[in-house]
Protein backbone atom coordinates (compact mmCIF):
# COMPACT_ATOMS: atom_id res chain seq x y z
CA UNK A 1 0.00 0.00 0.00
CA UNK A 2 2.83 2.40 0.90
CA UNK A 3 4.53 1.81 -2.46
CA UNK A 4 1.23 2.11 -4.36
CA UNK A 5 0.38 5.45 -2.78
CA UNK A 6 3.79 7.08 -2.81
CA UNK A 7 5.17 5.43 -5.95
CA UNK A 8 2.16 5.63 -8.27
CA UNK A 9 -0.94 7.45 -6.98
CA UNK A 10 0.79 10.75 -6.16
CA UNK A 11 1.78 11.10 -9.83
CA UNK A 12 -1.71 10.44 -11.21
CA UNK A 13 -3.51 13.20 -13.12
CA UNK A 14 -1.02 15.90 -12.23
CA UNK A 15 0.17 17.78 -15.28
CA UNK A 16 2.09 20.95 -14.38
CA UNK A 17 1.95 23.80 -16.87
CA UNK A 18 5.03 25.51 -18.26
CA UNK A 19 5.72 28.67 -16.29
CA UNK A 20 5.55 32.12 -17.87
CA UNK A 21 9.19 32.64 -16.87
CA UNK A 22 10.32 29.68 -18.97
CA UNK A 23 8.21 30.81 -21.91
CA UNK A 24 9.65 34.32 -21.77
CA UNK A 25 13.24 33.05 -21.62
CA UNK A 26 12.88 30.32 -24.25
CA UNK A 27 11.47 31.72 -27.47
CA UNK A 28 11.14 29.54 -30.55
CA UNK A 29 13.45 31.89 -32.45
CA UNK A 30 16.45 30.47 -30.58
CA UNK A 31 16.22 27.32 -32.69
CA UNK A 32 16.97 29.12 -35.94
CA UNK A 33 20.06 30.62 -37.54
CA UNK A 34 20.69 32.59 -40.71
CA UNK A 35 24.37 31.86 -41.22
CA UNK A 36 26.61 28.83 -40.81
CA UNK A 37 27.37 28.29 -37.13
CA UNK A 38 30.59 27.10 -35.50
CA UNK A 39 29.02 23.68 -34.81
CA UNK A 40 29.37 20.82 -37.28
CA UNK A 41 27.66 17.41 -37.19
CA UNK A 42 28.08 13.87 -38.45
CA UNK A 43 25.56 11.05 -38.16
CA UNK A 44 26.93 7.95 -36.41
CA UNK A 45 24.65 5.36 -37.95
CA UNK A 46 26.78 2.23 -38.06
CA UNK A 47 27.53 0.48 -34.78
CA UNK A 48 31.26 0.03 -35.29
CA UNK A 49 31.71 3.59 -36.54
CA UNK A 50 29.95 4.93 -33.46
CA UNK A 51 32.23 2.87 -31.23
CA UNK A 52 35.26 3.96 -33.24
CA UNK A 53 34.35 7.61 -32.72
CA UNK A 54 34.23 7.14 -28.96
CA UNK A 55 37.55 5.28 -28.88
CA UNK A 56 39.30 7.79 -31.12
CA UNK A 57 38.08 10.85 -29.23
CA UNK A 58 38.94 9.35 -25.84
CA UNK A 59 42.36 8.30 -27.09
CA UNK A 60 43.09 11.87 -28.14
CA UNK A 61 41.45 13.64 -25.17
CA UNK A 62 43.73 16.23 -23.59
CA UNK A 63 41.73 18.13 -20.97
CA UNK A 64 38.41 16.66 -19.93
CA UNK A 65 35.87 13.89 -20.47
CA UNK A 66 32.28 14.17 -19.25
CA UNK A 67 30.29 10.93 -19.35
CA UNK A 68 26.53 11.01 -18.65
CA UNK A 69 24.73 7.70 -19.22
CA UNK A 70 21.74 5.68 -18.12
CA UNK A 71 23.51 2.32 -18.03
CA UNK A 72 26.86 0.62 -18.50
CA UNK A 73 26.38 -3.06 -19.36
CA UNK A 74 29.10 -5.63 -18.82
CA UNK A 75 30.89 -6.71 -21.98
CA UNK A 76 33.69 -6.34 -24.48
CA UNK A 77 32.93 -2.75 -25.45
CA UNK A 78 32.46 -1.70 -21.83
CA UNK A 79 35.89 -3.05 -20.87
CA UNK A 80 37.36 -1.25 -23.86
CA UNK A 81 35.80 2.15 -23.14
CA UNK A 82 36.41 1.99 -19.38
CA UNK A 83 40.01 1.08 -20.12
CA UNK A 84 40.20 4.14 -22.38
CA UNK A 85 38.80 6.32 -19.58
CA UNK A 86 41.38 5.05 -17.09
CA UNK A 87 44.13 5.53 -19.66
CA UNK A 88 43.01 9.12 -20.28
CA UNK A 89 42.88 9.79 -16.54
CA UNK A 90 46.44 8.45 -16.23
CA UNK A 91 47.47 11.10 -18.79
CA UNK A 92 46.01 13.83 -16.57
CA UNK A 93 42.62 14.18 -18.27
CA UNK A 94 39.89 15.15 -15.78
CA UNK A 95 36.96 12.73 -16.00
CA UNK A 96 33.44 13.06 -14.61
CA UNK A 97 31.12 10.05 -14.79
CA UNK A 98 27.42 10.69 -14.14
CA UNK A 99 25.12 7.65 -14.11
CA UNK A 100 21.57 6.74 -13.22
CA UNK A 101 21.39 5.81 -9.55
CA UNK A 102 19.43 2.57 -10.06
CA UNK A 103 20.22 1.19 -13.51
CA UNK A 104 23.88 2.25 -13.82
CA UNK A 105 25.08 -1.35 -14.10
CA UNK A 106 28.17 -1.04 -11.89
CA UNK A 107 27.00 -3.65 -9.40
CA UNK A 108 27.71 -7.32 -8.72
CA UNK A 109 30.42 -8.48 -11.15
CA UNK A 110 31.14 -4.84 -12.10
CA UNK A 111 31.34 -3.57 -8.53
CA UNK A 112 35.15 -3.68 -8.55
CA UNK A 113 35.12 -1.59 -11.74
CA UNK A 114 33.15 1.04 -9.85
CA UNK A 115 35.82 0.99 -7.15
CA UNK A 116 38.56 1.40 -9.77
CA UNK A 117 36.90 4.50 -11.21
CA UNK A 118 36.22 6.06 -7.80
CA UNK A 119 39.76 5.33 -6.62
CA UNK A 120 41.45 7.22 -9.46
CA UNK A 121 42.48 10.78 -8.46
CA UNK A 122 41.47 12.20 -11.85
CA UNK A 123 38.04 10.55 -11.99
CA UNK A 124 34.87 11.62 -10.19
CA UNK A 125 31.78 9.41 -10.11
CA UNK A 126 28.24 10.41 -9.15
CA UNK A 127 24.83 8.69 -9.27
CA UNK A 128 21.64 10.61 -10.05
CA UNK A 129 18.88 9.72 -7.57
CA UNK A 130 20.33 6.50 -6.04
CA UNK A 131 17.91 3.79 -4.98
CA UNK A 132 16.16 4.50 -1.68
CA UNK A 133 13.75 1.74 -0.64
CA UNK A 134 11.96 4.09 1.77
CA UNK A 135 11.22 6.71 -0.91
CA UNK A 136 9.26 5.02 -3.74
CA UNK A 137 8.32 8.45 -5.14
CA UNK A 138 11.94 8.75 -6.29
CA UNK A 139 12.02 5.50 -8.26
CA UNK A 140 10.57 7.04 -11.44
CA UNK A 141 13.04 9.91 -11.37
CA UNK A 142 15.62 8.42 -13.70
CA UNK A 143 18.53 9.71 -15.77
CA UNK A 144 18.20 8.51 -19.37
CA UNK A 145 21.11 10.51 -20.76
CA UNK A 146 23.46 9.18 -23.42
CA UNK A 147 25.93 12.03 -23.61
CA UNK A 148 29.71 12.21 -23.98
CA UNK A 149 31.65 15.51 -24.09
CA UNK A 150 35.40 15.68 -24.70
CA UNK A 151 37.71 18.69 -24.34
CA UNK A 152 34.77 21.14 -24.62
CA UNK A 153 35.07 20.48 -28.36
CA UNK A 154 33.38 17.17 -29.19
CA UNK A 155 30.03 15.77 -28.09
CA UNK A 156 28.29 12.49 -28.88
CA UNK A 157 24.57 12.36 -28.11
CA UNK A 158 21.95 9.83 -29.13
CA UNK A 159 20.31 6.56 -28.14
CA UNK A 160 23.20 4.23 -27.36
CA UNK A 161 24.03 3.19 -23.82
CA UNK A 162 27.37 1.47 -23.17
CA UNK A 163 27.21 -2.26 -23.97
CA UNK A 164 28.02 -4.79 -26.68
CA UNK A 165 24.55 -4.86 -28.23
CA UNK A 166 24.81 -1.17 -29.07
CA UNK A 167 28.13 -1.46 -30.91
CA UNK A 168 28.56 -5.08 -32.09
CA UNK A 169 26.33 -6.69 -34.71
CA UNK A 170 27.55 -10.28 -34.91
CA UNK A 171 27.06 -12.77 -32.11
CA UNK A 172 24.50 -10.68 -30.21
CA UNK A 173 21.23 -12.43 -29.36
CA UNK A 174 19.38 -9.12 -28.90
CA UNK A 175 21.03 -6.57 -31.20
CA UNK A 176 19.95 -2.96 -30.95
CA UNK A 177 20.20 -0.63 -33.92
CA UNK A 178 20.48 2.89 -32.59
CA UNK A 179 21.72 6.26 -33.75
CA UNK A 180 24.09 8.94 -32.46
CA UNK A 181 25.17 12.38 -33.61
CA UNK A 182 28.73 13.64 -33.24
CA UNK A 183 28.99 17.41 -32.82
CA UNK A 184 32.19 19.43 -33.07
CA UNK A 185 32.70 22.98 -31.91
CA UNK A 186 35.10 24.38 -34.51
CA UNK A 187 35.89 27.41 -32.33
CA UNK A 188 36.44 26.14 -28.74
CA UNK A 189 37.61 29.61 -27.65
CA UNK A 190 34.08 30.89 -28.31
CA UNK A 191 32.14 28.52 -26.07
CA UNK A 192 28.92 30.52 -25.87
CA UNK A 193 28.40 30.25 -29.61
CA UNK A 194 28.30 26.44 -29.48
CA UNK A 195 25.60 24.03 -28.33
CA UNK A 196 28.31 22.29 -26.29
CA UNK A 197 28.09 25.10 -23.74
CA UNK A 198 24.38 24.29 -23.30
CA UNK A 199 25.17 20.59 -22.89
CA UNK A 200 27.90 21.28 -20.36
CA UNK A 201 25.60 23.63 -18.48
CA UNK A 202 23.01 20.88 -18.23
CA UNK A 203 25.54 18.31 -17.00
CA UNK A 204 26.76 20.80 -14.41
CA UNK A 205 23.19 21.31 -13.18
CA UNK A 206 22.64 17.58 -12.73
CA UNK A 207 26.11 17.06 -11.27
CA UNK A 208 25.62 19.76 -8.62
CA UNK A 209 22.00 18.89 -7.81
CA UNK A 210 21.31 17.76 -4.20
CA UNK A 211 19.78 14.46 -5.38
CA UNK A 212 22.98 13.53 -7.23
CA UNK A 213 25.25 11.65 -4.84
CA UNK A 214 28.75 10.19 -4.67
CA UNK A 215 28.49 6.39 -4.21
CA UNK A 216 31.23 6.29 -1.55
CA UNK A 217 32.76 9.11 0.44
CA UNK A 218 35.81 6.94 1.05
CA UNK A 219 36.72 3.42 -0.04
CA UNK A 220 37.64 0.87 2.59
CA UNK A 221 41.02 -0.86 2.54
CA UNK A 222 39.39 -3.93 0.97
CA UNK A 223 37.64 -1.81 -1.67
CA UNK A 224 40.88 -0.02 -2.51
CA UNK A 225 42.55 -3.39 -3.03
CA UNK A 226 39.74 -4.48 -5.35
CA UNK A 227 39.99 -1.13 -7.14
CA UNK A 228 43.68 -1.62 -7.90
CA UNK A 229 43.07 -5.16 -9.14
CA UNK A 230 40.24 -4.03 -11.43
CA UNK A 231 42.36 -1.12 -12.66
CA UNK A 232 45.16 -3.47 -13.67
CA UNK A 233 42.73 -5.89 -15.32
CA UNK A 234 41.15 -3.15 -17.42
CA UNK A 235 44.54 -1.79 -18.44
CA UNK A 236 45.68 -5.27 -19.45
CA UNK A 237 42.51 -5.78 -21.47
CA UNK A 238 43.12 -2.43 -23.16
CA UNK A 239 46.63 -3.53 -24.14
CA UNK A 240 45.19 -6.76 -25.54
CA UNK A 241 42.60 -4.78 -27.51
CA UNK A 242 45.36 -2.65 -29.01
CA UNK A 243 47.13 -5.78 -30.23
CA UNK A 244 44.10 -7.57 -31.63
CA UNK A 245 42.06 -4.59 -32.90
CA UNK A 246 44.73 -2.30 -34.29
CA UNK A 247 42.29 -0.51 -36.59
CA UNK A 248 40.57 1.00 -33.56
CA UNK A 249 43.73 2.62 -32.26
CA UNK A 250 46.58 4.91 -33.19
CA UNK A 251 44.63 6.42 -36.05
CA UNK A 252 43.99 10.10 -36.48
CA UNK A 253 40.61 10.98 -37.89
CA UNK A 254 40.11 14.47 -39.24
CA UNK A 255 36.53 14.68 -38.05
CA UNK A 256 36.16 18.27 -39.27
CA UNK A 257 36.46 17.15 -42.90
CA UNK A 258 33.72 14.57 -42.38
CA UNK A 259 31.20 16.93 -40.81
CA UNK A 260 28.21 18.73 -42.27
CA UNK A 261 27.64 22.44 -41.53
CA UNK A 262 24.72 23.66 -39.42
CA UNK A 263 23.02 27.01 -39.00
CA UNK A 264 22.17 26.38 -35.37
CA UNK A 265 21.87 23.55 -32.83
CA UNK A 266 19.82 23.90 -29.66
CA UNK A 267 19.88 21.56 -26.64
CA UNK A 268 16.64 21.11 -24.69
CA UNK A 269 15.81 19.16 -21.53
CA UNK A 270 13.17 18.88 -18.85
CA UNK A 271 13.58 20.01 -15.22
CA UNK A 272 15.73 17.67 -13.15
CA UNK A 273 13.89 17.72 -9.82
CA UNK A 274 11.52 15.05 -8.49
CA UNK A 275 7.80 14.46 -9.09
CA UNK A 276 5.83 15.61 -12.14
CA UNK A 277 7.77 18.27 -13.97
CA UNK A 278 6.94 21.20 -16.17
CA UNK A 279 7.00 19.80 -19.74
CA UNK A 280 9.77 22.04 -21.06
CA UNK A 281 10.83 19.68 -23.85
CA UNK A 282 7.24 19.14 -25.03
CA UNK A 283 6.61 22.88 -24.97
CA UNK A 284 9.68 23.53 -27.14
CA UNK A 285 8.87 20.73 -29.57
CA UNK A 286 5.25 21.80 -30.02
CA UNK A 287 6.36 25.39 -30.56
CA UNK A 288 8.66 24.20 -33.31
CA UNK A 289 5.89 22.15 -34.89
CA UNK A 290 3.42 25.05 -34.72
CA UNK A 291 5.99 27.23 -36.43
CA UNK A 292 6.53 24.72 -39.24
CA UNK A 293 5.02 25.50 -42.64
CA UNK A 294 6.26 22.78 -45.03
CA UNK A 295 7.07 19.52 -43.25
CA UNK A 296 7.77 17.87 -39.89
CA UNK A 297 10.03 14.86 -39.30
CA UNK A 298 9.97 13.26 -35.84
CA UNK A 299 12.43 10.55 -34.85
CA UNK A 300 12.11 8.94 -31.42
CA UNK A 301 12.62 5.45 -29.97
CA UNK A 302 9.41 5.95 -27.98
CA UNK A 303 6.23 7.62 -29.22
CA UNK A 304 3.74 7.59 -26.34
CA UNK A 305 1.07 10.29 -26.84
CA UNK A 306 -1.06 11.03 -23.78
CA UNK A 307 -4.47 12.70 -23.69
CA UNK A 308 -3.02 16.14 -22.83
CA UNK A 309 -0.60 15.81 -25.76
CA UNK A 310 -2.98 14.78 -28.54
CA UNK A 311 -4.84 18.13 -28.93
CA UNK A 312 -1.60 19.76 -30.09
CA UNK A 313 -1.79 17.76 -33.31
CA UNK A 314 -4.82 19.82 -34.37
CA UNK A 315 -2.79 23.03 -34.19
CA UNK A 316 -0.28 21.97 -36.86
CA UNK A 317 -0.19 23.94 -40.10
CA UNK A 318 1.49 21.28 -42.25
CA UNK A 319 -0.71 18.80 -44.15
CA UNK A 320 -0.89 15.26 -42.65
CA UNK A 321 1.05 13.75 -45.56
CA UNK A 322 4.00 16.02 -44.69
CA UNK A 323 4.22 14.70 -41.12
CA UNK A 324 6.72 11.82 -40.83
CA UNK A 325 7.31 9.81 -37.65
CA UNK A 326 10.21 7.36 -37.48
CA UNK A 327 10.32 5.00 -34.49
CA UNK A 328 11.40 1.49 -33.49
CA UNK A 329 10.32 -1.92 -34.78
CA UNK A 330 11.51 -5.50 -34.34
CA UNK A 331 14.10 -4.75 -37.01
CA UNK A 332 15.85 -2.25 -34.74
CA UNK A 333 15.34 -3.64 -31.24
CA UNK A 334 14.11 -6.75 -29.48
CA UNK A 335 12.50 -4.57 -26.79
CA UNK A 336 8.87 -4.97 -27.86
CA UNK A 337 7.52 -2.93 -24.93
CA UNK A 338 9.55 0.08 -26.06
CA UNK A 339 7.30 0.72 -29.04
CA UNK A 340 4.12 -1.26 -28.36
Amino acid sequence: MYITIFGIVIFKDKHPQVSSTYKEQHKVERFYGNETSQDRVILLEEKMFSGLARVNLMENAQESIDVSYYAIHKGYITDLLLGMILDAADRGVKVRILLDGIFHGLRFSQKDVQYALINHPNIEVKFYEPLNHLRPWTWNNRLHDKLLIIDHKYAIIGGRNIGDRFFIQKGEKSPTNDRDVLIINTDPKSKEGSVLSQMEGYINQVWDHPITKVPFKKLSTHQQKKAKEANQQLKQKLENFKKTDKKLFASYYDWVKMFLPTKNITFIHNPIQRFNKEPWAWYDLTNLMKNSKKSIVIQSPYVIPTKPMLPYMDTLQVPPEKLTILTNSLASTANVMAYS
